[in-house]
């Protein structure tokens, strides 16, 4: 797992050392490489675990086009909360004809019963990333795969936050066989959009109204992965938290409400009930917000 990275801990601290290197085959081309270099090393069988997110897309075509054998799993959460991602996945799947493994997911009970005991295991303030730790159980046999980010160009440092490190953490601790960031496996895989300029985020950019996510897709297009574009996709968890808005806002405690700081800022009753008050436990931790940089000629 990420053993192209050095990865130093000291406590809570982890610091690591990559290097950017110039990669003059496609994208694609890089990710049957990476598909190749995990096969090697980690045990089959192989299960991808899909939202409907540009990267999970992109992650399914690679492994679909190397043919390697694999799985998948995509997870169904309560009242069909996730079905505006479900639904992209189900349509680029068709396209490829490939049968998605669906299962039903309570992440109301898991939530509200479950998460608080990760996030002080793991120290993981998001619970998102509790959620993709507790549907990975799921997979009891072989390697399952998580797609990740892949560095755009330009970017100084990993896409890799203290919170979804901890996935990195969740299966050493459990000595789960587990490849939580696809697109940062190999450094092949990890640079090789570098070829297509320093990205601009166009949230950045007065008077642009491009939203983010389609600039993504544009460059898996150049890449060579027809990945369809999502408007509305951000974490997955949007549906989720307007739900929250509409019927939990009765459990938001005084000391829920304290933990709007400026660290952590958010007045959703999701963030209030479940992300806040951890995100400022942990706050000071240190997972992946310093690097050290190693440029490779």
């Amino acid at each position: 797992m990420l053993d192209w990275i050095n990865v130093k801990q000291n406590c809570f601290d982890y610091y690591l050392t990559y290097k950017r290197i110039y990669v003059p085959i496609s994208p694609l081309e890089a990710a049957h490489l990476t598909v190749k270099y995990i096969t090697e090393r980690y045990p089959p069988p192989y299960t991808l675990m899909l939202s409907g997110g540009v990267d999970s897309q992109a992650t399914l075509y690679a492994w679909h086009t190397s043919g390697v054998e694999f799985k998948t799993l995509s997870a169904i959460y309560n009242e069909n909360l996730n079905n505006h991602d479900l639904q992209t996945i189900i349509e680029f799947s068709k396209q490829l004809n490939i049968d998605i493994n669906f299962i039903n997911f309570d992440l109301f009970n898991f939530l509200f019963t479950e998460h608080e005991s990760y996030v002080h295991k793991y120290r993981c303030g998001s619970p998102h990333m509790t959620t993709f730790m507790k549907i990975s159980e799921h997979i009891t046999e072989g390697t399952v795969i998580m797609s990740g980010n892949f560095i755009l160009p330009g970017q100084q440092v990993l896409p890799i936050t203290k919170n979804n490190f901890a996935l990195y953490r969740y299966a050493k601790e459990n000595q789960k066989s587990m490849v939580p960031f696809f697109f940062l496996e190999t450094d092949q895989l990890a640079f090789s959009f570098d070829k297509y300029g320093v990205f601009i985020n166009p949230r950045t950019v007065p008077g642009n109204p491009q939203p983010m996510v389609d600039t993504k897709v544009n460059l898996y297009h150049k890449g060579g992965f027809p990945v369809i574009s999502q408007n509305q996709k951000l974490t997955g968890f949007e549906q989720v938290k307007n739900y929250f808005d509409a019927n939990f806002k009765h459990l938001v405690t005084l000391q829920d409400k304290l933990s709007i700081t400026p660290q952590v800022s958010s007045k959703r009753t999701f963030d209030l009930l479940l992300r806040n008050k951890y995100e400022l436990r942990y706050y000071a931790d240190k997972y992946v917000t310093r690097v050290e940089y190693a440029e490779q000629a």
